[in-house]
């Protein structure tokens, strides 16, 4: 928790996770164009299952510089004004767990992204141009992969001339 990684900062924390991951899992690291990490972890005690796939972002929101992480009645908390850092840091805490403790596993890819606390104003394109996701509608249970799902946006903006 305490490697600053705000968004547009976090490529400190991606090459600790890197490190960890290969001296740890004896994982293949490599870092896209963007700068996400991906992770590719053999199979262990495992053979004729397919990939799987996790991904996590590694970035925070702010104030997420100088974290201080301190316990309290078990707790964890931050010690200043800044954020703890736990999303997604200790999703990532918990998938390396898991990965580094399980006796068996197939092949695994692990996904690290950057900058996903970052975002327009939640409906706008830019300021002349919203974007809205009306309707999502797919599946009767909340535990299944839904082989469709139906999505109704709609556009607006103040500008309509189409780029050259």
């Amino acid at each position: 928790m305490k490697i600053d990684s705000e968004s547009g900062n976090e490529k400190t924390f991606l090459n600790y996770l890197a490190d960890l991951f290969r001296n740890d899992l004896g994982a293949v690291c490599v870092f896209d164009a963007f700068g996400n990490l991906i992770a590719r972890v053999t199979a262990k005690n495992c053979s004729g299952k397919p990939t799987i796939l996790f991904v996590c972002h590694g970035d925070t929101v702010k104030p997420g510089m100088g974290i201080e992480p301190v316990v309290v009645g078990g707790v964890i908390r931050s010690e200043g004004d800044t954020i703890l850092g736990a999303d997604d840091k200790a999703g990532i805490a918990e998938l390396y767990e898991a990965v580094f403790t399980a006796d068996h596993h197939p092949e695994l890819e692990i996904v690290i992204t950057r900058e996903e606390e970052t975002a327009i104003k939640e409906g706008w394109v830019d300021s002349e141009t919203t974007c809205n996701v009306g309707i999502i509608e797919g599946g009767r249970i909340r535990n299944g992969v839904l082989e469709k799902v139906f999505i109704k946006a709609e556009c607006h903006s103040l500008n309509h001339t189409i780029p050259a």
